[in-house]
């Protein structure tokens, strides 16, 4: 992975990728659900309840069983 190690490459991958995922949410407004890691982890009970929802599916406590 050669682009990993430029500055500049690092760069213009983010904004690639930036660039792409406005697109995806411009097409998709409704349909695509930004979880933010550091929340998760943070706090994953409200965060998980959160995606649940948005995937109209029932709260349990064994959603925090990640294992």
């Amino acid at each position: 992975m050669f682009w990993a190690y430029d500055q500049k490459d690092i760069a213009e991958y983010y904004i690639s990728y930036s660039k792409l995922l406005e697109y995806w949410k411009a097409k998709f407004k409704n349909f695509i659900f930004d979880a933010n890691y550091e929340n998760i982890v943070k706090s994953p009970e409200p965060e998980v309840k959160k995606m649940l929802s948005f995937c109209d599916l029932n709260w349990e406590p064994e959603c925090l069983n990640f294992y």
